[in-house]
């Protein structure tokens, strides 16, 4: 599948990648028509990486996912005080 991976500052690719693994219980695989790109992503690949370790990198840089905290709760998730992304062992080199 193709996938856009960051691999440094200002270093984004369109690359081929395998598929994630089956997913497990609880989980779920959607295959999206569509997609965009959040801010997180934006400042990720212009003054990056922010969030991703560097020696995570190349990777396909993941999403801000909704939980229960203020911010999170009225949809404004890039304003919490911590933010995580998610990586998968599939998404590294």
């Amino acid at each position: 599948m193709l996938a856009a991976r960051l691999h440094g500052n200002s270093d984004l690719r369109v690359e081929e990648v395998a598929e994630p693994d089956a997913v497990g219980p609880g989980q779920v695989r959607v295959r999206p028509q569509w997609c965009g790109i959040c801010g997180t992503d934006l400042h990720e690949y212009a003054h990056g990486p922010l969030f991703t370790p560097p020696e995570n990198l190349p990777q396909v840089i993941g999403h801000v996912f909704c939980g229960t905290c203020y911010y999170c709760l009225r949809g404004r998730q890039g304003l919490r005080d911590q933010v995580k992304i998610l990586v998968s062992a599939s998404q590294g080199a």
